[in-house]
This record gives structure tokens, sequence and C-alpha cells, in this order.
């Protein structure tokens, strides 16, 4: 029996180590493809993330071409999920 994971967006915005959260759960998702899920929320969208901290929290520690890598698989992230 395999179980399944469905992170429901908001990834980032949450703390000061938001890129980190992301990573590991990006990370999750390359590791076990049938079994991690994530949903983009709100806060997965490049206008609110310069609202909220994250575009400062990326590009102090990555540079802002890290954030825009970020924005391209925000896009790609799905909005929900259907069983």
């Amino acid at each position: 029996h395999e179980h399944k994971f469905l992170f429901n967006g908001d990834f980032v915005d949450r703390g000061q180590h938001s890129v980190e959260v992301l990573s590991i759960l990006l990370a999750l998702k390359v590791v076990y493809p049938q079994s991690v899920f994530l949903n983009r929320g709100n806060h997965e969208d490049l206008s609110v993330g310069r609202a909220y901290g994250f575009f400062d929290e990326v590009t102090r520690k990555y540079g802002p071409e890290v954030y825009a890598h970020i924005g391209r698989v925000f896009v790609r992230m799905p909005l929900c999920a259907v069983p």
C-alpha cells in the first residue's frame, strides 16, 4: 500500500526558511513523484512573494536569477487536485 501526500500551497512567506522549505518539498517530489503532490497556493506567485518577503529572502540568499527560476516552477504547479 503506497501512501500519497498532498501539500496545499503557501509553502513560502512563512518565516526565514521559505527557500529551504520549498527545496525540501521539491526534492521530495523528485524522489517520490507518484506519492508527493504540490498544489500552488496564492503565495506561490511572484507578485505575492514580492509583497510578503519571499523575493527578499531569495535574492539575499541566492540572487534575482534564482527568484526567476522559482517563478517558472510556480506557474507549472497545479491549482487543485482531483481524486
